[in-house]
């Protein structure tokens, strides 16, 4: 296994740029659409659950898909049934102790013996049981020898996590020069590998490209927001970047260049970053919010097409003079096919859909809960179903 590791993550630093594919625009036919339906599905939330989280996973155990939503800052999973909408369980971990998991940033759910917990503050990966308990753990660096801050930190969840065989990839933060300067560091622009019949860490792969790695006029605010999924046979990893236009392809299994492809959105042109003009050095929040940019990347393996979200540009105050956040920008979804052509693109209505979201046999299903939702329902969570249809 280690020396299959070491070849990939020979292929994968080896790779150099190719040039830009110019042929996707926006200008192709649009042949798809996602449609709102009257589907919605409602799932109950207790003291210790919030209506948007960063953690959460869908998971088919046994012929039963179940929804796990997790607080985003004590260990605690609420379990509910997908398509019965009832809670099931919880799932709870202990924060320190022999039992603890050191911290809480995220987890991946490979079955309900082995729950991976991304240790924020222990800089570990904990293998856990729907119990709670402490199966195993993984270190990636041994906190004795220098301040943890200078530590490579996992933080992750469900969406930036996949399992490969016996090999789970998720993001992490890759220090190990003790330089808290250096832009790897917070850029994460790096996955960790660790074998989970072991526990034993297999090192770092490199995702990012050497022309945008620390560039902070593309990776957006706070080095934020880049997003990743597998390509349906799992063996090209596709990445967006927040203010670029392109969706760059890694390939897993072969030696062959990074390949870019075009994917604008039909809502605004290219995107220019405006990180040079005086107004936002060092103002990186404004600077994103003013941007058009791009976020999540899912495959629909179902309709074998991938979405990429895209977000107009808003400025930093509203009318009223009220400071808005990233969630507060217009959103679409540009459609592509398997072949990364742009097929679609659907504009949501504004104020309405949140971050959180899933992908079943049904469809695609968007979480109501964007906090300025006049009908926002803080007592349970509401994910609304919409198809993948030929446009009319």
């Amino acid at each position: 296994m280690k020396k299959i590791l070491l070849l990939l993550i020979a292929v994968i630093s080896s790779c150099t740029t190719s040039n830009q594919d110019d042929n996707n625009s926006v200008a192709q036919e649009q042949k798809l659409e996602l449609v709102a339906t009257d589907i919605v599905k409602h799932y109950p939330l207790d003291e210790l659950s919030m209506y948007q989280t960063n953690y959460y996973q869908t998971k088919n155990i046994n012929d039963t898909i179940y929804l796990f939503w997790a607080n985003k800052e004590i260990p605690y999973i609420s379990v509910y049934n997908l398509n019965s909408e009832k809670k099931i369980t919880d799932i709870k971990f202990d924060s320190d102790g022999n039992n603890g998991i050191g911290g809480w940033g995220g987890f991946y759910l490979h079955n309900w013996d082995s729950i991976f917990v991304f240790g924020a503050k222990s800089f570990q990966v904990t293998l856990a049981n729907q119990k709670g308990e402490v199966l195993g753990r993984c270190r990636l660096y041994d906190t004795g020898k220098e301040s943890p801050f200078m530590l490579p930190l996992p933080r992750s969840n469900a969406h930036q996590s996949f399992l490969i065989g016996d090999t789970l990839y998720f993001r992490a933060n890759d220090n190990s020069t003790y330089r808290v300067d250096e832009p790897s560091f917070f850029n994460a622009n790096f996955l960790y590998a660790i074998d989970i019949r072991t526990m034993k860490g297999l090192g770092f792969i490199k995702i990012g490209d050497s022309e945008i790695d620390g560039n902070e006029n593309i990776w957006g605010a706070y080095f934020t927001h880049l997003q990743y999924t597998l390509s349906f046979d799992s063996s090209q990893l596709l990445i967006s970047y927040p203010i670029e236009n392109n969706i760059h392809i890694r390939h897993f299994n072969k030696k062959e260049n990074i390949k870019k492809i075009m994917c604008n959105s039909f809502y605004f042109e290219n995107i220019k970053s405006k990180w040079s003009e005086s107004k936002y050095f060092n103002h990186h929040e404004k600077h994103y919010l003013e941007n058009p940019s791009f976020r999540y990347l899912l495959a629909d393996k179902y309709n074998r097409v991938y979405y990429r979200f895209a977000y107009q540009a808003i400025e930093e105050t509203n009318a009223e003079g009220k400071k808005q956040n990233w969630d507060d920008k217009p959103c679409s979804i540009i459609i592509l096919d398997e072949e990364y052509n742009i097929v679609g693109e659907t504009l949501l209505p504004k104020k309405i859909y949140s971050r959180n979201h899933f992908i079943t046999q049904e469809g695609l299903w968007l979480s109501e809960g964007h906090y300025r939702n006049p009908d926002l329902d803080e007592d349970n969570l509401s994910f609304r179903l919409f198809k993948l249809q030929r446009k009319k």
